[in-house]
């Protein structure tokens, strides 16, 4: 009974144990001790970075910067006594070994024999995705507050990176994110890097090359069952629409990166998440309150509420309320710099109130019409259902500027909606802002909408084009063998090229319904 009780915990609660049984003075592990009510784990390393275990299928994931190349890494087990044998070599704790050529998503067999000769076999994985560990020591994850956790990110690409050392360790805080996400089995989370565990002073670092920060976003992708579309939809928009500000602003993006990792939460593997920049203004590079009067504003849309993010009806607001009827304040922060609902309200109201004669004439001094081009054109490109109105910001580079749109949370696209069901090819999408641009043809509308998906036509919304999107990652998700390991995990039941397969032929059809559409315009 006792044996096979031991047989199910994990390598390292059981190390820990005959560490203690078997030597008569510890040898420290060789990272920091965490705060208290962070998670203490134990470390089996490779070239200093550790890997991570699986404990439900007794599995160690390790990273590495090439598909398949020759391995002589440094192995550590902080026990010496342990004795480490990798696809049935002898292993020299605390020296480098050669274990000749490895690849990705091909298991290599891993033997502990412990001092008193018990044995415990493990697999251990290479991917070339980074890999991150969160231990939260038996905490709940919450929509809020922030909880205190420990944070691994193995990053392969690390010296392209600008970085130093494979491994990146901090104590996060760490909550759960979205509204309906947050009822599915596989969560969003945002993070925050931390000093400590009191999450007073904040940690800006750049991670996987994106841009330096503080707060981040693991993206669960859960609904879309090809765990793609939310980042092939903006890089899509990445590629297609630049910021008229661009030359003041050259850091600015219109939309978020993103990289694909492979996520274990409590020593337990949890999927292919994106990790994600968030939309905000230091993204957009809006004005700052503290440059002035000129400060940037933004807004984010995130309920239907009454048809006021459609620009269908018109109420006050609340000047103390950094919510109002399904928008709410983003820049500047609520909480320090003041609530500014009257550039959004009045812009609102214009749309809904104005004539015919009054918007034709003056939309064009308050929206930037290229970008509400793009945006049309975008919206109706990929079908997102879900972002007609709500999910996108709205935003102003400073006072002086016209209002801008941009896109979010792209999940229920390509031919999936929200829920994960599938969509046809035919419908077109728009709401009144986008119909009163149309009837009127203000600022001259129509035309460069015609103009634009004519264009695009011939280079980036061409078919093959827009399908490289879905088989570059396709490609890393079957080389690593991450969509089947995501498939295992949440019971996912399309494979990958049925995904590819229905985003091929929906593109298809779509392309051509579209082509119809902006033909007749």
């Amino acid at each position: 009974m006792y044996q096979s009780k031991l047989q199910i915990l994990s390598f390292m609660g059981i190390v820990l144990l005959f560490f203690f049984s078997c030597k008569k003075e510890p040898t420290p592990l060789d990272l920091p001790p965490p705060p208290p009510e962070v998670c203490d784990f134990f470390s089996f390393k490779i070239n200093g970075a550790s890997c991570a275990l699986d404990e439900t299928t007794n599995t160690f994931y390790f990273s590495i910067n090439e598909y398949e190349k020759e391995f002589s890494p440094l192995i550590e087990v902080a026990d010496s006594n342990v004795q480490v044998f990798i696809n049935g070599n002898a292993i020299t704790n605390f020296a480098n070994n050669d274990l000749g050529v490895v690849k990705v998503n091909e298991p290599l067999p891993v033997k502990f024999i412990l001092c008193d000769s018990t044995e415990f076999e493990y697999e251990l994985i290479f991917s070339r995705l980074p890999i991150i560990q969160i231990n939260t020591g038996n905490q709940s994850i919450n929509n809020d507050p922030k909880i205190a956790v420990s944070f691994l990110l193995n990053d392969p690409d690390y010296i392209d990176h600008g970085r130093t050392e494979q491994e990146y360790e901090s104590i996060i805080g760490i909550e759960l994110r979205g509204g309906a996400a947050q009822t599915f089995p596989k969560k969003a989370y945002g993070l925050e890097l931390w000093k400590d565990s009191l999450g007073t002073d904040k940690i800006n670092e750049s991670l996987l090359g994106m841009r330096e920060d503080d707060d981040w976003i693991l993206d669960a992708m859960f609904i879309d069952k090809g765990r793609m579309r939310n980042r092939v939809s903006t890089d899509i928009w990445l590629d297609f629409q630049e910021l008229h500000y661009k030359n003041e602003e050259p850091d600015a993006k219109s939309g978020t990166h993103g990289r694909f990792v492979e996520v274990l939460l409590d020593n337990e593997y949890w999927g292919v998440y994106a990790f994600t920049e968030r939309m905000d203004r230091k993204l957009l590079q809006l004005t700052e309150v503290d440059s002035g009067n000129d400060f940037g504003l933004l807004y984010k849309s995130v309920n239907w509420e009454n048809g006021t993010i459609r620009f269908e009806n018109y109420f006050d607001f609340d000047p103390l309320s950094d919510y109002w009827e399904g928008w709410e304040q983003k820049y500047p922060d609520p909480s320090n710099d003041g609530i500014f609902w009257d550039s959004l309200a009045g812009f609102t109201q214009f749309v809904i109130e104005s004539s015919d004669v009054e918007f034709q004439n003056q939309i064009p001094q308050q929206l930037n019409i290229d970008n509400a081009v793009d945006y049309y054109i975008f919206l109706n490109l990929i079908r997102a259902d879900d972002n007609v109105g709500k999910n996108i910001y709205f935003s102003k580079y400073n006072q002086a500027d016209k209002f801008f749109i941009v896109p979010w949370d792209l999940d229920g696209t390509f031919g999936r909606f929200w829920d994960g069901s599938t969509t046809t090819t035919e419908v077109i999408l728009s709401y009144n802002l986008f119909d009163r641009l149309i009837i009127t043809n203000a600022g001259d509308f129509k035309n460069k909408l015609k103009q634009r998906w004519s264009d695009s036509r011939n280079n980036i919304f061409t078919k093959d084009v827009l399908m490289s999107y879905f088989e570059n990652y396709a490609t890393v998700f079957e080389a690593n063998g991450t969509f089947e390991r995501e498939r295992v995990k949440w019971s996912v039941a399309n494979t990958l090229d049925e995904e590819m397969d229905l985003a091929s032929n929906w593109i298809s059809g779509r392309l051509e319904k579209l082509d119809a559409y902006f033909d007749l315009l």
